[in-house]
């Protein structure tokens, strides 16, 4: 996922449970959160910057999950039995939205 509004580029790293980003001139590697990325499959940054969602698939309850980057705190936005096999996610302004598989 690529975050316009900071030039940063979002990857996730599903064996390595992790997420990572780096500059868009590929510089700056590092990694943004391994406590609540275990099984990591899909990323989406808002357009404003200020978040980052993820999917994940290994472990169950399968979850959608929010990260305030500026404070870097977490939250589950579903889970469980609202949450089937989740994997591409988008943000807008106002919605995340996934796909199940």
């Amino acid at each position: 996922a690529f975050d316009r509004a900071n030039k940063w580029l979002y990857w996730a790293e599903h064996g390595a449970g992790r997420i990572r980003r780096a500059r868009a001139d590929g510089t700056g590697v590092e990694t943004v959160d391994t406590s609540a990325a275990r099984g990591v499959v899909g990323v989406a940054t808002d357009p404003r910057g200020g978040a980052l969602f993820w999917t994940t698939d290994a472990v169950y309850p399968r979850r959608v999950v929010g990260m305030d980057l500026k404070a870097g705190t977490t939250r589950t936005l579903a889970f469980g039995p609202l949450v089937n096999r989740p994997r591409a996610i988008a943000a807008t302004d106002d919605a995340v939205y996934w796909t199940e598989a």
